[in-house]
């Protein structure tokens, strides 16, 4: 396990309509990602106040050298980017979370 797992939140926006077709390309997906033993947690959290704004929160035992050149590269993704390219409202928003120190927390 590295010293601090990589959290990643990936927020995507969508018309409402748009939004069950965002989960049906994502399902295959996350059936790949959930199987890698590098992810540690994969959910999926629309927020209440921004009806369309969905966000995928992941965090993986890696650093982001890894995730760059290795998971993201993975072939299972181009199918789901393809998908959601032509239904999300703007480009998706990835934020690389670090944890402070005295204050994370993680059962494993």
């Amino acid at each position: 396990m590295t010293s601090q797992p990589l959290t990643l939140h990936i927020t995507w926006h969508f018309a409402l309509n748009h939004v069950p077709t965002f989960y049906e390309a994502l399902r295959p997906l996350h059936e790949k990602i959930v199987q890698e033993k590098e992810c540690l947690y994969f959910n999926v959290y629309e927020i209440t106040q921004q009806p369309g704004v969905v966000r995928l929160v992941e965090i993986w035992d890696c650093d982001m050298k890894w995730m760059a050149e290795v998971q993201s590269k993975k072939d299972y993704y181009a199918p789901f980017f393809e998908a959601t390219k032509k239904i999300s409202l703007q480009p998706q928003k990835i934020e690389v979370m670090k944890g402070v120190g005295e204050f994370r927390f993680m059962r494993l």
